[in-house]
């Protein structure tokens, strides 16, 4: 299982891996991670697990570089889900629903003489 700390530590990590790729053009980043677990024991009983993750990342950067500086964009998400649920017994019910959702858009636009 991933925790929260493992999944923004490997999105520190690309990105200090590839420095240079956050101050070139544009960057983006995304980890998502889900774990679901179940143990059930004894008869009758019913157990719903749903989880659902969505990340949408927009980027657009047009660039008429005539004395114009660099520019770049770095969009990062990191999502993490888990459930477990242990059920022990007769005639329990668990129902664990879990959605997540990320959007990011980043736009630039820049024409020449200094920008």
């Amino acid at each position: 299982m991933f925790r929260k700390a493992h999944i923004l530590g490997v999105l520190a990590a690309t990105l200090a891996i590839a420095p240079g790729a956050a101050f070139a053009q544009q960057t983006s980043v995304t980890t998502q991670q889900q774990d679901q677990q179940t143990n059930v024991l004894g008869t009758a009983n019913t157990v719903v697990q749903q989880g659902s993750q969505y990340t949408n990342t927009r980027q657009l950067n047009i660039n008429k570089r005539f004395y114009c500086s660099g520019s770049s964009q770095v969009a990062a998400t990191a999502q993490g889900q888990s459930q477990s649920a242990n059920v022990a017994g007769a005639y329990n019910t668990v129902a664990q629903i879990g959605n997540q959702a990320a959007q990011t858009a980043q736009t630039q636009i820049s024409h020449g003489f200094g920008c």
